[in-house]
């Protein structure tokens, strides 16, 4: 077993809401992550298999809750756990999930001293506070940069964004997978991020500048392998609307009066992040950048697909 960055104490009762995708995410923003469900085999023992997983990591992340403190299994990790920070470097990193400090102040006292983050705060948030706790930093893959020229047009109206996607297998179903990210480098928040879930809907969201999310999705369930379809993301921050568009037709859209979108996001120094690396189930996929802009209307932006489709149709037609 390779010395995992983190060892994630929890509940199991947490594990849908919160603890798998603070797993996935820290994996794939290059974590190495000691997690139940990903660390321990079938026939492996449990009980050997999470005393090695404390040993060799070198920090333990406990996700405090209500269910926390009602199982046996929990209280056994964390002695474990306080054991080994008494004689090492070893740094315990808590994380509030559905409850406060006055409540693990009356459950268990020796925690409620440690500085503390709260669930509530978003995964992206929480990501870089782990990461700077510890003096790691995040290595996604660079796959290309300098977005800043030509864009100061779309600065305070919002921008559009069209991709082209396609798939030649989606892997292993079980687990999501972020496609990408489009920020600022070592910036966590203001950033648009695309990825798949259970290999049926694609989404696309924003991160504003107080880690607010907004999620927009389309179904991609029905996809042939293979097969490209252009999707469109509009954000305008003066009608404040967000729309998802595929081959066309608008597949979602939401309203957001509280989203804090900055209005130089288009004029600072943007990187696309390639984020598709789950450890264990790496996901290929086929993508191009069609367009990167200001807003456009709905029509506008049906007919910017059209000409898009038109041009590669008569590319092909040269082939």
């Amino acid at each position: 077993m390779n010395t995992a960055d983190f060892f994630i104490c929890h509940a199991n009762e947490d594990k849908e809401d919160f603890v798998r995708e603070l797993a996935e995410t820290l994996m794939k923003n290059g974590a190495n992550v000691f997690y139940d469900e990903y660390s321990i085999k079938l026939g492996d023992s449990l009980t050997d298999s999470i005393n090695k997983g404390i040993r060799t990591s070198k920090n333990a992340i406990l996700v405090l809750s209500n269910y926390f403190f009602e199982k046996n299994w929990t209280q056994a990790e964390l002695q474990a756990i306080f054991h080994k920070a008494r004689s090492s470097d070893f740094k315990i990193l808590i994380i509030y999930h559905n409850i406060n400090n006055a409540v693990v102040t009356e459950k268990y006292p020796l925690l409620s001293d440690i500085k503390a983050i709260d669930s509530s705060v978003g995964l992206n948030k929480i990501i870089e506070e782990l990461f700077k706790a510890i003096d790691k930093k995040a290595s996604l893959a660079y796959l290309f940069t300098d977005l800043k020229g030509g864009q100061s047009s779309a600065a305070g109206t919002g921008f559009s964004l069209g991709l082209r996607f396609g798939f030649p297998f989606l892997g292993d179903k079980r687990v999501n997978k972020t496609l990408f990210e489009i920020g600022t480098p070592k910036v966590y928040n203001n950033r648009i991020r695309i990825h798949i879930e259970m290999n049926e809907r694609l989404y696309f969201e924003v991160i504003d500048k107080k880690y607010r999310k907004l999620s927009l999705s389309i179904s991609i369930k029905d996809w042939k392998l293979n097969e490209q379809h252009i999707v469109s993301a509009n954000i305008n921050k003066e009608d404040k609307i967000v729309f998802l568009m595929v081959d066309g037709v608008i597949e979602d859209e939401v309203i957001f009066p509280s989203l804090d979108i900055p209005d130089d996001f288009m004029e600072s120094e943007r990187a696309i992040f390639g984020c598709s690396l789950e450890l264990e189930n790496p996901c290929p996929f086929i993508v191009s950048m069609e367009s990167i802009g200001r807003s456009m209307t709905k029509e506008q932006a049906k007919s910017f697909k059209d000409a898009i489709q038109n041009y590669c149709d008569s590319i092909e037609k040269i082939k």
